[in-house]
């Protein structure tokens, strides 16, 4: 059923994100050894979307602690980390080609080493990203904005240079909330697909927009429906 699936995908992303931060400790400790900082396992996964999408930390990004530890990191401690961040989105791919499948669509337009970005974004911010979106893609893939560090640092829209604010870095929270979302938008339009699908047993609909329902029939608004439909009796 629909709360019962969508429970239940949230409840394995959420196992795999503990066991996501447990690594993460391991690994933060291992690195507060080998560099002589002190690395704490948030400021790890702080850093894995940059190093997921191949970038240094942003230079006006205000996080010297950062910048700091990523610069003692070697090559070879960089490569690990690239590898963890890697496999950890992996793990969670599974629930974007579902939300593919459940749109009948695919995936034409996906780029490398993808890490959602969520931005902290006032009024106008969003109107202008808004705005810079739907001139670039239709795609959910599509990098609108390529990498983080160039929202950071700036990019030009409509002859001037914007900078853009995460609302996190936390690879964790990252992960937790486009994979929420994706889960219940599958699920929303699976159960909305089933719901206009049904029909009596003479093959009649039992569900039609309001336009074109009797009077009698009740009305019926959900979640996963994106507007009121209205729906007749069997028999």
């Amino acid at each position: 059923d629909w709360h019962g699936g969508i429970g239940k995908d949230r409840y394995d992303v959420d196992k795999a994100l503990n066991s996501f931060i447990r690594m993460s400790k391991n690994i933060a400790k291992d690195l507060s050894q080998k560099t002589g900082l002190k690395v704490s396992d948030k400021q790890l996964r702080e850093m894995l979307p940059f190093l997921r999408e191949r970038t240094n930390i942003p230079e006006k990004l205000d996080r010297d602690d950062l910048k700091k530890i990523f610069n003692a990191l070697s090559g070879e401690e960089k490569a690990r980390l690239v590898k963890f961040a890697d496999d950890t989105s992996n793990k969670f791919e599974k629930y974007y080609k579902n939300y593919l499948d459940a749109k009948g669509e695919v995936d034409e337009a996906s780029i490398e080493n993808h890490i959602s970005h969520i931005w902290d974004l006032d009024d106008k911010k969003q109107a202008l990203l808004t705005n810079y979106i739907t001139t670039k893609s239709r795609f959910a893939k599509q990098r609108t904005i390529e990498t983080l560090a160039k929202g950071i640092n700036g990019i030009e829209i409509d002859g001037k240079i914007v900078e853009f604010k995460p609302k996190t870095l936390d690879y964790a929270e990252i992960l937790k909330s486009s994979s929420d979302n994706l889960i219940k938008a599958t699920y929303d339009m699976q159960l909305a697909e089933t719901i206009k699908g049904m029909k009596d047993a003479e093959g009649k609909p039992l569900v039609l927009p309001a336009h074109k329902a009797p009077a009698d029939w009740i009305e019926v608004s959900h979640p996963a429906l994106n507007k009121a439909v209205y729906m007749g009796t069997v028999g």
